[in-house]
């Protein structure tokens, strides 16, 4: 009777041991759906962050006294002027002698990722305005280059930026208030005295997201992009050239595309103060 009792104790407790087993492999189901759903979400996060980041330059916003400060420092160490000019002013793109107002200081990093310039750059906040973070230049072409359809490439061995049209609509377009089309422009040398040359390093970034950009969304075709000239490798360039440089990896744009939105809340906020 004992023996008999025993043994439906022990396989009651074995049933009760397989229906925990069940429970367990069912946590153990659920959980690892519930991570597939969680690497699903990150996924798509970091998507959206890097679409993001791609347009960068678009949208950016400084106050009125923000722009004219930038844009003096511009003047004061491009063209040796202790502020800018009020009847004309040279675009270091086209080289024209154009109306003063139709010449922007266009920002080459964007004042809304500026808390990213430390992390992925090795620049302080104060180089966001500094004149080398800066080109002069016509605004119809400032535009385009905030779209990131037209960029600049670097050439280590010369020191040397080329300007390119990356987006083939753009080629037959005369710019506003300039004589010549996007086309006549390609393959202009960025002017500038010697020894002030811009940030190698960020423009050289613009120009890496201005193709990858161009390519993604289908008007940088592969035969165009073969016959522009690659990013160069940063080793070369960074010791001959910019020995102290940082540049980020193409995993941190989530980091940028944060650095931006924060950015952008700050400058819009800083515009309703203005």
């Amino acid at each position: 009777m004992s023996l008999l009792k025993n043994l439906a104790t022990g396989q009651l407790e074995m049933k009760e041991s397989q229906l925990e087993m069940k429970d367990s492999q069912l946590e153990m189901k659920e959980s690892q759906q519930e991570m597939k759903e969680s690497q699903l979400e990150i996924k798509e996060i970091v998507s959206v962050f890097a679409a993001a980041a791609l347009d960068l330059w678009e949208g950016c916003s400084t106050t009125n006294s923000e722009r004219d400060r930038f844009r003096d420092e511009l003047f004061k160490h491009y063209y040796n002027l202790s502020a800018a000019p009020k009847d004309k002013a040279t675009c270091m793109v086209s080289g024209f002698a154009l109306a003063s107002m139709d010449v922007n200081a266009a920002h080459i990093w964007p004042a809304r990722a500026r808390s990213s310039l430390a992390l992925l750059f090795g620049l302080s906040l104060e180089d966001l305005d500094s004149y080398r973070n800066g080109i002069l230049m016509a605004a119809s072409l400032e535009k385009q280059f905030d779209a990131q359809r037209v960029a600049f490439s670097y050439d280590f061995i010369h020191d040397m930026f080329t300007f390119h049209v990356l987006d083939p609509k753009l080629k037959n377009e005369i710019p506003k208030g300039l004589i010549e089309t996007f086309g006549r422009l390609e393959g202009r040398q960025l002017q500038h005295p010697p020894g002030k040359m811009p940030f190698r390093r960020l423009l050289v970034w613009h120009y890496a997201s201005a193709l990858k950009k161009g390519t993604s969304a289908g008007y940088l075709k592969p035969k165009a992009l073969a016959a522009l000239p690659r990013v160069p490798p940063k080793e070369q360039w960074m010791q001959q050239r910019s020995p102290g440089a940082k540049l980020p990896i193409d995993f941190a744009w989530p980091a940028v595309a944060r650095a931006m939105m924060e950015e952008t809340r700050r400058a819009s906020d800083a515009e309703d103060d203005d």
